[in-house]
């Protein structure tokens, strides 16, 4: 049975949920500080959350707080920033929401993908190997050789040779995926394909994750690393006793439509000058309590930014995860703020959306304001074929340049 809630929206709880809430919220790293409240028979999750709850007897869907906007079209976006860097297309078909891969049963895709990747072949790599033989084979080291023939050594031939090996990070991180599912898919599914893949812990799968870049040789792994990457920094298991097995797969809404944005504009849109930042930067500093504290700002995205004793932006682009309402008081001041610290010509809010919108221009009736203008953009979150989704991206990266460059 599936419950659809809101984000933000509390639910009740049933009596064998709770200890599997408070299990699955300790494996997801999410406690009172960051919002939870789970007491008598009342669950409200951090109010940025979206995701899913599996319970024994049913399963509790947190679908975006924006009307319209689905928890399908938000794993699309996830996929699309998993993607952004490696040779991926918008139009690719796993794009299109009739896709299965947005069923929401995680584990069962990913088996399917993997042993779609067995049948067509475990990735490998040549790896030089240096050891002792008893017969010829690759580059001889003689002198080595020699000294072995001396000592009457068993496997005198010392030798370097290339061998062929799955023992590569790729090949890891899908084993360690595997093992994360392993109660929640059939016994001969997990033996049958933890037998083609090397072996990994599920802590060691996690810290590659994120390294690995797709090229040509491996995009036939692209499903698979897609749903690896869900399963290993998502999705949480927790198992409390017998029948008492739960899963949930929570992520930020807002900060994943942020990265959804900038990974857009840097990789899709043809312009080499769109940029980020790492970390804040300090304007201020102040005294409180015998404390030397500080103040910090980080804009979402730059256009044309130098650095230096005097930064400079010619644009700044900062994401509002905001609909339907725009150009807030809170966003309007701290975007003077950003244009006058920078320097900036132009400034431009980005906004989520249901539909194909025409950009919109807020004039500042004040005199010697900074920047009288800011440009608000939306990019439409919906549309349900990979066609849609493509055009949406380009529409979007379309409307933006315009504004940078007129």
């Amino acid at each position: 049975m599936e419950f659809h809630i809101k984000q933000g929206q509390p639910f009740r709880f049933l009596d064998d949920e709770k200890n599997i809430l408070q299990s699955l919220a300790a494996k997801l790293g999410i406690s009172a500080a960051d919002g939870l409240y789970l007491a008598d028979d009342l669950c409200q999750l951090p109010q940025k959350k979206v995701g899913i709850l599996k319970f024994p007897s049913r399963t509790i869907i947190i679908n975006s707080r924006h009307q319209g906007i689905n928890l399908n079209h938000i794993i699309r976006m996830y996929y699309f920033v998993s993607n952004a860097s490696s040779l991926d297309s918008s139009t690719d078909p796993d794009y299109s929401l009739s896709n299965s891969s947005f069923n929401l049963d995680f584990a069962s895709k990913y088996i399917q993908e993997l042993r779609e990747i067995v049948r067509k072949g475990i990735s490998a790599n040549y790896i030089s190997v240096n050891s002792d033989l008893g017969f010829v084979k690759g580059r001889i080291n003689y002198e080595k050789t020699l000294f072995n023939l001396a000592i009457r050594k068993k496997q005198p031939v010392a030798s370097e040779f290339e061998e062929i090996t799955t023992e590569i990070i790729i090949n890891k991180i899908l084993a360690g995926a595997l093992l994360k599912v392993r109660d929640d898919i059939p016994i001969p599914d997990f033996i049958f394909l933890s037998n083609s893949l090397p072996k990994c812990s599920i802590e060691e799968a996690e810290k590659f994750v994120d390294q690995i870049i797709l090229n040509r040789n491996n995009l036939h792994y692209r499903k698979a690393i897609n749903l690896a990457k869900v399963i290993l920094k998502a999705l949480s298991y927790t198992n409390i006793g017998e029948d008492l097995n739960g899963e949930g797969f929570l992520i930020d809404y807002d900060d994943l439509f942020e990265k959804f944005i900038r990974n857009t504009l840097i990789y899709y849109s043809g312009d080499s000058n769109f940029s980020s930042w790492a970390e804040d930067k300090k304007y201020s500093e102040y005294e409180l309590d015998s404390k030397t504290l500080n103040r910090s700002y980080r804009p979402d995205i730059l256009y044309k930014f130098t650095g230096g004793l005097l930064p400079k932006a010619f644009a700044i682009i900062d994401v509002k995860n905001k609909l339907p309402d725009i150009f807030s008081n809170q966003d309007v001041y701290q975007m003077e703020f950003y244009g006058t610290a920078l320097q900036a010509n132009k400034l431009i809010l980005v906004y989520p959306s249901t539909v194909e919108r025409s950009v919109e221009k807020l004039i500042i009736q004040l005199e010697n304001i900074g920047i009288p203008e800011i440009h608000a953009v939306h990019i439409n979150l919906t549309g349900e074929t990979e066609q849609d989704f493509s055009n949406s991206l380009k529409i979007f990266c379309t409307q933006v340049l315009t504004i940078l460059r007129s």
